[in-house]
């Protein structure tokens, strides 16, 4: 049996000891990044009334991916704190703003950690400059209903529910995918 690490390396292990070192692996990285200061109390594991309340919250249940833990940060610093964990041994990850697409992948990851940014949700505007600033997690319909009262408007989803980060970077669907299904359909 093969195993596929972070490290892109492809290691064989006999099938017992394969599912101990995944196992081990993946709590190391869960471990650590529920071990640092800045992230104390934003890392849910997997059998968690809180983790599994997270599954719920995404759009459509076949999006919903079961991650080795998930982390919910609240600021930017909490952001760096878990971009240094993870990339210190390559951590596969996956990155949830609303949840809205409904295709695997497009919101999360299996085999990895999950950022979800649900909790860094917040707008604000300068009239000054006529800049609106959105954090990745919000919502169009709070982005639209917190600007309208300065009798502007941003452009953004047509539905309300569809987050900002997956809209703006074109819901897990870039360029790039485009043209990988493109090859592979010949």
């Amino acid at each position: 049996m093969l195993l596929f690490f972070s490290s892109l390396l492809f290691i064989p292990f006999p099938p017992s000891d394969s599912i101990e070192l995944a196992v081990t692996l993946t709590c190391v990285k869960c471990a650590a990044l529920a071990a640092d200061k800045q992230l104390q109390g934003k890392v849910l594991l997997p059998n968690t009334a809180a983790y599994n309340a997270e599954l719920d919250t995404y759009y459509s249940a076949n999006a919903a991916q079961h991650a080795w833990c998930m982390v919910l940060p609240e600021s930017t610093a909490d952001v760096q704190a878990t971009v240094k964990i993870m990339t210190k041994d390559q951590c596969p990850f996956g990155i949830k703003a609303g949840g809205h697409s409904a295709w695997k992948g497009s919101n999360g990851i299996a085999n990895g950690v999950t950022v979800d940014f649900g909790y860094m949700n917040t707008t604000s505007y300068n009239p000054d400059t006529g800049i609106a600033s959105i954090q990745p997690g919000a919502r169009w319909g709070s982005v639209y209903e917190f600007v309208d009262p300065y009798n502007v408007t941003v452009v953004g989803a047509r539905a309300s529910v569809v987050g900002v980060g997956g809209f703006t970077t074109g819901g897990g669907v870039s360029v790039f995918y485009i043209l990988g299904r493109r090859a592979s359909t010949g």
